[in-house]
């Protein structure tokens, strides 16, 4: 039977602002899983972007994720840091997961990526803002 894999580089905060048109801080308001379509299953996220950190997206934003085994995880309520590339309308992920980033309660941050090394910026929403301004 044929294996499946994914190869992914590794990116940097700086990487990832390049690489992205969007950046926004945005709470989940919705997930849905679309199994019905052919081919891979896609997760939409519907969100609502409390700041705009690079780019103009504002209010209710909807994302399409890949939705198989070892994609990243979205629930509804979590606050989140999201690099996207956009396209003809459509928002995905920068990266696969490297583009989602939890904001916990006290301001540090979930990466949710096994394994992964933090660099500067990658700490505290504070210094995810700070290094995104900087690489903008």
């Amino acid at each position: 039977s044929p294996a499946l894999a994914t190869t992914m580089l590794t990116l940097d905060v700086d990487q990832l602002t390049h690489n992205s048109s969007e950046i926004v801080l945005a709470d989940v308001t919705s997930v849905e899983v679309l199994a019905d379509q052919p081919g891979v299953p896609l997760t939409k996220l519907t969100v609502d972007v409390a700041e705009s950190l690079k780019g103009s997206l504002s209010g209710s934003v909807e994302i399409l994720s890949p939705g198989f085994p070892g994609a990243p995880a979205f629930a509804s309520g979590e606050q989140l840091v999201l690099f996207l590339h956009s396209a003809d309308g459509v928002h995905v992920l920068t990266g696969f997961q490297q583009g989602r980033f939890g904001v916990r309660a006290d301001g540090s941050l979930d990466r949710a990526i096994p394994g992964a090394q933090r660099t500067a910026g990658e700490n505290t929403l504070d210094e995810l803002v700070r290094a995104i301004q900087a690489a903008n």
